[in-house]
């Protein structure tokens, strides 16, 4: 079973390197030349609970020749932002050259799948929703700061195919992360969107990390608000989210304290957010079914003012 493994961010070097660690055939495509040649020439470092571990594997550059032996699975660790059109298409020729690999996808928010199955075979695309905590230190140095639980399943046809996905999620498991299949991905995909639109724009615009959003009563009522008007949103397109989502949001808060979400990151350093994919996508389903998301619509306003700056 090999695994090739898409971005060198937090989230793909933190699941490269452990992959690698334990002995499962992994590979690594990065953006750029410096962070392919870093990697190869030092090895990827990762700092663990049980210590600093350096991990050495095949890793690549976006423009090289991505696999030297057929991948089983390619997994997509970039986020929404960067999946660009000669992007999709690099996915797109490779699932061709390999039809018996499986596309496995990292991403927040929602809408990429979609995107993405207009060049894959559909039934070949599956969806991963982690809440592994990551921070990446340097280009080839990533500290493991929380663990959380990972899910696989099927976006289209989630009741089929079993077998492919439990088999993934062994491997996961031998690679040291608490992984199940879900027979029910969107729910859990709409789970993560429901926390990510609460602490993300929260977290960038106040400059804090995750958890000091509980320190704050006021800022807590805020999350609150987002949480239920994300909701709302959800139940109109045909998802049920529990009521107990919002204690998995406050769970997720306390057990990534340290980290700086990713659209905080991204803030600090001009780069596009993912704004769009998150509270933008929420803000224009709203408008589609007719429910006013006022909450969603400022935060979604005050990233897009504050990337302008």
């Amino acid at each position: 079973m090999r695994f090739v493994w898409i971005g060198g961010g937090s989230i793909g070097l933190l699941h490269a390197g452990r992959f690698a660690l334990a002995g499962i055939p992994a590979a690594l495509v990065v953006r750029s030349e410096q962070q392919r040649d870093r990697i190869l020439e030092d090895g990827l470092s990762l700092l663990l609970a049980e210590g600093e571990r350096t991990a050495f594997l095949p890793c690549a550059q976006i423009d090289d020749a991505w696999f030297d032996e057929p991948p089983d699975w390619i997994a997509l660790a970039v986020k929404q932002t960067h999946l660009s059109a000669s992007l999709i298409g690099r996915l797109a020729e490779a699932m061709r050259s390999h039809p018996a690999a499986k596309l496995l996808c990292f991403q927040n928010g929602i809408g990429h799948v979609d995107k993405l199955a207009e060049h894959v075979p559909a039934d070949r695309i599956y969806v991963a929703v982690s809440t592994e905590g990551a921070r990446r230190l340097g280009m080839n140095r990533v500290e493991h700061t929380g663990v959380g639980t990972l899910q696989i399943g099927r976006w289209f046809d989630a009741h089929g195919r079993r077998d492919e996905a439990k088999i993934a999620v062994d491997h996961f498991r031998q690679a040291g992360f608490h992984t199940c299949v879900s027979n029910n991905i969107k729910e859990a995909v709409w789970k993560k969107l429901l926390i990510n639109a609460a602490v993300n724009p929260l977290t960038a615009i106040l400059r804090v990390p995750n958890g000091e959003l509980l320190s704050s009563e006021a800022w807590i009522g805020v999350m609150r608000r987002l949480f239920e008007e994300s909701r709302q949103i959800a139940h109109a397109e045909g998802v049920a989210v529990p009521e107990s989502a919002w204690d998995e949001l406050v769970e997720v808060c306390r057990r990534t304290a340290i980290n700086r979400s990713s659209m905080l990151q991204d803030v600090e350093s001009g780069r596009e957010t993912e704004i769009e994919a998150i509270n933008g996508s929420l803000v224009r389903l709203a408008r589609r079914h007719g429910i006013p998301a006022p909450v969603n619509e400022t935060m979604a306003d005050l990233i897009r003012g504050m990337r302008l700056q």
